[in-house]
């Protein structure tokens, strides 16, 4: 008998559905069998869903804290695949060179309305080595220094409005710390002033915060996967937004364009290796896109946290407050306004630097970590890794690893970094020198601390630019400011509980609300 046309829609609309499960979760599954079956060897946690494995787990609490008490429990390695061993992580990333899952960081493509590869997710080859040494003169150390003066500026803007707000009112130092940033990436990289620190309403802070938050909703697969819900419809007018942004800021550049010192002058200037031609107004948009946020969670949420450790340490601030006040640049009752801070104090506040390198430690921005994929069947940390298997870093749990720091490895502890401490720091000791700064990647405790990931795929920028431009944002809250965190903000406990691993390790709805006390009247 012949079926109607209503009993084959029927079917054709109930079918559907099951075959769309079939593509994107079973059919996954199945294809990953062969190699689930070669890590049955690994310990881990037993699986919580038969499709998804552990990734219930992973969504239904903060992440980062549950690859944590995983890493306490199942070690340096453990399936499915994570690796917490660092001198595995160096021969992973720095020997054998495992290339970027790409398709790990796909929604970095969806930065605009153009879904396009980018230096992110670009495989090595021509392409991506164009332009990461195009944009490498831009964090060169003569571009920095003459930078300098104009980030002290921006940032004595933004002291100047937190006197003026008052202490009796507790601040979000996270978003202060966001608007201080895109002004920042607005005069480094674009040669304009967005003025995201005049503390009004601002274009280029909303859009790029809308476009951060709609990414991190994507992360839950549920969102990725059907496209219908209202997440995937807000990524879609996020990037709408954004793109519109990015546009405008690209036809402003080529009317008036930027100094040759900025960013985005060595990339409209850059020559595509594969066509002998300036980047594509596509290629160009979508760099542009990427560059615009690289820089701007990761450092004004490292800003804030390190913040926060200090307003609940007061002896790391009275240590803080002892080094700026001996180079004469703490502000006192007798010293109101002490001398501005000079290019070559950066390399001599110790204490200040520590205390930023404990910072990431504890709070790394990029706590997801990376995701690599390995090449060939490859021993790592006694276990055989075969080919094709995922391969994951996950750096809030490693830079808080007991078997990598020693017992006090949740503790907030700049000593750890000072010379003496260094070998000493996995043991969890307690004396210090003082004497100098040890050089994370030098010394064999520091070997687990790598907040912005390492390797040949490394951004230039990745580590360079948020620590660099930390220093005299820090040094000028330090100097003119006492901190103490609010008390709704229940401890840094409470505070690192709120915390979710999104694209970046940022505070929970409350923000980051600290009383900011000026030390002179």
């Amino acid at each position: 008998m012949a079926l109607s046309p209503v009993t084959v829609g029927f079917s054709i609309f109930t079918a559907a559905p099951l075959i769309y499960l079939l593509y994107v979760a079973v059919w996954p599954f199945l294809a990953s069998l062969p190699l689930r079956r070669k890590l049955r060897g690994l310990p881990g946690p037993p699986a919580t869903s038969l499709l998804l494995g552990n990734v219930p787990s992973l969504i239904g609490a903060p992440i980062q804290q549950v690859l944590a008490k995983w890493a306490e429990q199942y070690g340096r390695v453990f399936k499915a695949i994570v690796l917490l061993d660092p001198e595995a992580i160096t021969q992973m990333l720095k020997v054998e060179r495992f290339e970027k899952l790409t398709k790990a960081y796909g929604n970095m493509e969806k930065l605009t309305l153009d879904t396009q590869p980018n230096m992110l997710t670009e495989p090595t080859g021509p392409y991506y080595r164009a332009i990461r040494k195009a944009v490498t003169p831009a964090f060169s150390t003569a571009n920095l220094r003459a930078f300098f003066p104009t980030l002290v500026a921006l940032t004595e803007r933004v002291m100047g409005h937190l006197a003026a707000s008052g202490s009796q009112v507790p601040q979000d130092m996270d978003r202060v710390a966001q608007r201080l940033t895109i002004d920042v990436i607005g005069r480094f990289a674009f040669d304009r002033d967005f003025d995201a620190t005049g503390f009004g309403r601002n274009e280029a802070l909303e859009a790029v915060s809308d476009l951060m938050t709609a990414l991190q909703l994507m992360m839950n697969p549920l969102n990725r996967w059907f496209w219908w819900r209202k997440e995937a419809r807000g990524l879609v007018a996020a990037r709408r937004r954004y793109d519109v942004l990015v546009r405008r800021a690209l036809e402003d550049l080529r009317d008036k364009p930027p100094a040759e010192h900025c960013l985005l002058s060595h990339l409209m200037t850059l020559i595509d290796p594969n066509t002998g031609k300036p980047l594509s107004p596509k290629r160009l948009r979508c760099e542009t896109a990427l560059f615009w946020i690289a820089g701007f969670e990761t450092t004004a949420h490292a800003i804030g946290w390190t913040l926060m450790y200090i307003a609940s340490n007061p002896e790391a601030e009275e240590a803080l407050a002892a080094e700026l006040d001996a180079a004469g640049l703490l502000a006192a009752p007798g010293r109101p306004a002490p001398r501005p801070l000079t290019w070559s104090d950066l390399g001599s506040l110790r204490y200040l630097n520590a205390a930023i390198q404990e910072g990431l430690r504890l709070m790394p921005p990029a706590s997801g970590g990376t995701a690599r994929v390995c090449p060939k069947d490859t021993v790592l940390a006694g276990h055989t890794i075969p080919k094709g298997a995922m391969v994951w870093v996950p750096l809030y749990a490693m830079q808080r690893s007991t078997r990598v720091w020693g017992p006090d490895a949740e503790k907030f502890r700049p000593e750890r970094w000072l010379s003496g401490q260094a070998s000493a720091a996995g043991s969890g000791a307690d004396a210090a020198e003082t004497d100098d700064v040890v050089k994370a990647a030098g010394a064999l405790s520091a070997r687990g601390w790598l907040p912005f990931s390492e390797g040949p795929r490394q951004l230039r920028g990745d580590v360079d630019w948020p620590c660099w431009s930390c220093g005299p944002r820090w040094r000028c809250c330090a100097a003119d400011f006492r901190f103490k965190l609010a008390d709704e903000m229940g401890g840094v406990e409470g505070a690192v509980a709120d915390a979710r691993q999104r694209i970046t390790l940022k505070p929970g709805d409350k923000g980051l609300l600290i009383h900011v006390i000026p030390r002179a009247p």
